[in-house]
């Protein structure tokens, strides 16, 4: 049994806050900006290796402020795993413009394009690349410079 008035001074009145749509369904396969909210070592379940877990925030061009999740093992038994762990890890600092690491709190903050593909009903990560930069949109009319003869008079065609 738990007590909410001592945990939240209260106790907790549903109509206070607003309500959550519930929507944890994965997202469509794709690529996303995000920026690492969360990286963490941990322990695989066997106890035979540890791997990097990372919470990411999609910041565009969709579904911002989901969450995708994504775990990259680096030590485990299997020489294999560990090298696609390295790769895997390689290709996420390079994307994010940093080449070397010594604390997972390093990464924290940063950014890069993530593609995601849906599998089991759930995302997940197949790669990383750098963010994607966003031209500007043109804003208005371009005038030629000033004394440029190819450019037409007002009215008239550049012929005349």
């Amino acid at each position: 049994m738990g007590n909410l008035n001592e945990l939240l001074g209260n106790g907790f009145n549903a109509a206070d806050h607003a309500v959550g749509d519930g929507d944890f369904a994965a997202l469509p396969e794709g690529k996303y900006t995000i920026l690492i909210e969360r990286a963490e070592i941990k322990a695989t379940k066997a106890g035979d290796g540890q791997y990097v877990a990372l919470m990411l925030n999609v910041t565009g061009p969709t579904n911002i402020g989901r969450k995708v999740f994504d775990r990259i093992l680096l030590s485990h038994p299997s020489e294999a795993a560990v090298r696609i762990g390295q790769e895997r890890i390689s290709s996420l600092l390079v994307a994010v413009g940093k080449p070397e690491l010594r604390d997972t709190n390093e990464m924290i903050g940063l950014e890069a394009t993530a593609r995601l593909k849906v599998k089991n009903g759930e995302n997940e990560v197949l790669g990383y690349s750098p963010k994607a930069v966003v031209a500007a949109a043109p804003t208005g009319v371009v005038e030629a410079p000033a004394g440029d003869s190819s450019a037409p008079s007002p009215g008239g065609m550049p012929w005349d």
